[in-house]
This record gives C-alpha cells, sequence and structure tokens, in this order.
C-alpha cells in the first residue's frame, strides 16, 4: 500500500509539468504490477485451504460427509421454521423471510453434499460411505425440488410439500 501511494503520487507530480506520456507509462506499469500481484493472492486463499484439509483422503471425505450433515440440519431447521410461520398465519413479508431461509439452506446443502461427492471421487474407500452420500443426494434433491416448487405453489401446497420434506418423503 505505501509504494502503491508512492506511485500515484509521483503519477501526480509528473503529470502537473503537462508532459502525460510518462503517466500513461507507469500507469500502464502500475496495472500489470496490481494484476499480477492480484492473481497470486487469489490462488493462495485456494492452496491455503487445501493445506488444512487431511492428507489422508477417506479422511477428507468423512470431513465432507460431516459438513453435509451439518448443512441438511441447518436445512431442517429452515424447514420447521417456515413450516411455523405457516403454522401461526405470519404475514407474506415474514414467510418470504423464512423462504429465503430455506432457499439459501438448500443451496449450501447441496453445495456440501457436492464437495462430499468430489471427496468420494478421490477415495477409493468411497463404499464404506456410498449409501450415506446416496441418501445426502437424495435429501439435497428433494429440498431442492421443494425449493424450486416453492414460489409457485399456494400456501396450502407449500405447508404440505413441505411437510412431506421434513418426514423424509421422496415426494417433494
Amino acid at each position: 500500500m505505501y509504494l502503491t501511494n508512492k506511485v500515484l503520487k509521483l503519477l501526480f507530480v509528473v503529470g502537473q509539468s503537462g508532459n502525460h506520456r510518462p503517466v500513461r507509462r507507469a500507469a500502464s506499469i502500475l496495472l500489470m504490477f496490481s494484476l499480477a500481484l492480484g492473481g497470486v493472492g487469489c490462488g493462495s486463499i485456494y492452496h491455503r485451504s487445501r493445506a488444512l484439509l487431511p492428507p489422508d483422503p477417506f479422511i477428507q471425505l468423512e470431513l465432507r460427509v460431516d459438513e453435509a450433515h451439518r448443512a441438511e440440519k441447518l436445512a431442517q431447521q429452515a424447514g420447521a421454521r417456515l413450516r411455523e410461520g405457516f403454522k401461526q398465519g405470519l404475514d407474506k413479508e415474514a414467510i418470504g423471510l423464512d423462504v429465503d431461509r430455506v432457499e439459501t439452506a438448500a443451496f449450501e446443502f447441496e453445495r456440501r453434499v457436492a464437495a462430499a461427492w468430489d471427496a468420494a471421487e478421490r477415495c477409493k474407500e468411497q463404499t464404506r460411505l456410498a449409501g450415506e452420500l446416496d441418501r445426502l443426494g437424495r435429501r439435497s434433491r428433494d429440498l431442492m425440488n421443494y425449493v424450486q416448487s416453492l414460489r409457485r405453489a399456494d400456501p396450502s401446497a407449500t405447508a404440505a410439500l413441505l411437510d412431506n420434506y421434513l418426514r423424509g418423503s421422496a415426494k417433494p
């Protein structure tokens, strides 16, 4: 940051002299320098997070499945909260916020299940968790189907669909 401020002050002084050619050249150099450093910073996030994962592929898979379980639980809690809102007869605005919560939880659940499947592809011992991965995948798809129908259906149908999901029915 200090270097950038110095360069910008230098550019300002040179620009005041009336000769703009050095200003353009310096600005383009500064831009290339910034872009080069920006690319390094973005990549480092992925390297750091990858370094935090355990080296054993099966332990990575277990970690991802645990994350998917937590996301499933949060999705169920969001659905239960929406169901309570229906029972209490909350206004459309309050129901809309709960619908947004369910939708966000559904996307997060889907993302976590996808991460678990990615970890399973790198793991030779995935057969031990294959049944659980299939169950999580079905639940995630059911919730996404429910969310897609949520905004189109009338409130009574929406409540029935939500009850089916919360009970674990495969018919959203």
